[in-house]
């Protein structure tokens, strides 16, 4: 495979289209869960503020470094959701993100990662003190990184990882998040309703070639996690089949992987009607069931990914179904417009 990952055209309607409908499937409250924001959806849209406020630089004519800027907007979310936040933690200007109601107060913070935050040191790939931390949250706000409409998809991969240290330095996390922002990429190049299975298999093909040496080791085993999914994608969809492949997800390398198995068996499904928002609204239903018996908790990390990466593949469908509160859609308007505008789409 030469072409790999190409590039979202910007230009093409259904590009802003999956914006928003990843932005709402992050957003969207499975049907037994809080109103209130989860932690990792809320850090999505402090990473694409992050992004954002790179490009605003960059469109002054100034530079910006990538990492300072989305750390910052991390520590921005720490102080706007109420956390404690410790005297070491750098004051970083308000941005309009932060005055929105939707950001008064989170659900299911990682203390981990609020640790760390409090440090007041940026995390670097290099030298990180979180190598121990290899938790799934991270993959929910990698995704963003799917949407940059850049060229080269080794510039998604760098940022993936180096925001992934900063709160999560395990390698094979790093790598994992690596991985669900190029499935986003690769399905938000489409031009229209994009293959799950095509992604995975483009996903499967860079694993299997991947030559960084600090990771070889990683991209075995996520690759042998990604081969489990596939190869189970037509076997029934039970809780047991999950765990017997992927224990209880509690990882980034199994979350992943569980979040792929379940996509590859609701593709199916999808390819047989006319009509998927009524097997969208099922399918996510049985997810947070399947979510919560797996994981034995209620953050519906699973749930969220899952709804994400089936937003970038169906972004019009998932848009129609979502399941978003009013403040909700105010954040997703607010950040919607201004990455238009960074990008210069109409």
């Amino acid at each position: 495979m030469t072409d790999r990952f190409l590039a979202p055209d910007a230009t093409n309607p259904r590009y802003i289209t999956t914006v928003d409908a990843v932005l709402a499937a992050a957003l969207t409250a499975p049907p037994a869960g809080s109103s209130i924001a989860p932690a990792s959806s809320q850090l999505l849209l402090y990473t694409l503020d992050g992004i954002s406020e790179v490009l605003e630089w960059n469109n002054e004519g100034a530079a910006a470094d990538e990492f300072a800027c989305i750390w910052l907007a991390f520590t921005r979310w720490l102080r706007t959701t109420g956390a404690p936040v410790s005297d070491n933690v750098p004051f970083a200007l308000d941005r309009p993100i932060d005055a929105l109601p939707l950001m008064s107060s989170s659900a299911h913070q990682e203390a981990s990662v609020v640790d760390i935050l409090n440090t007041g040191q940026m995390q670097l790939l290099s030298k990180s003190s979180v190598r121990h931390v290899n938790s799934p949250s991270v993959l929910i706000w990698s995704t963003a990184f799917g949407l940059l409409p850049v060229e080269d998809y080794q510039t998604v991969t760098k940022l993936s990882s180096h925001t992934c240290a900063l709160t999560h330095g395990d390698s094979r996390t790093v790598l994992s998040a690596m991985c669900v922002a190029l499935l986003v990429r690769s399905m938000a190049s489409a031009t229209s309703d994009a293959s799950v299975e095509f992604a995975v298999r483009e996903l499967r093909d860079w694993l299997a070639n991947y030559s960084n040496a600090d990771f070889a080791a990683q991209a075995t085993s996520v690759l042998a996690l990604v081969d489990q999914a596939l190869a189970a994608r037509n076997e029934p969809l039970t809780v047991e089949h999950l765990r017997q492949k992927f224990e209880d997800a509690r990882t980034a390398s199994q979350m992943l992987a569980a979040a792929l198995y379940l996509l590859l068996h609701v593709e199916r499904t999808i390819a047989e009607t006319s009509t998927p928002e009524d097997i969208f609204n099922e399918f996510l239903s049985d997810v947070s069931e399947i979510d919560a018996a797996l994981t034995g908790n209620d953050q519906q990390l699973l749930y969220h990914l899952v709804a994400i990466l089936l937003a970038a593949a169906y972004p019009t469908p998932m848009t129609a179904i979502s399941n978003v509160s009013e403040q909700a859609h105010e954040a997703i308007d607010l950040l919607s417009a201004n990455w238009r505008k960074q990008l210069g789409i109409a």
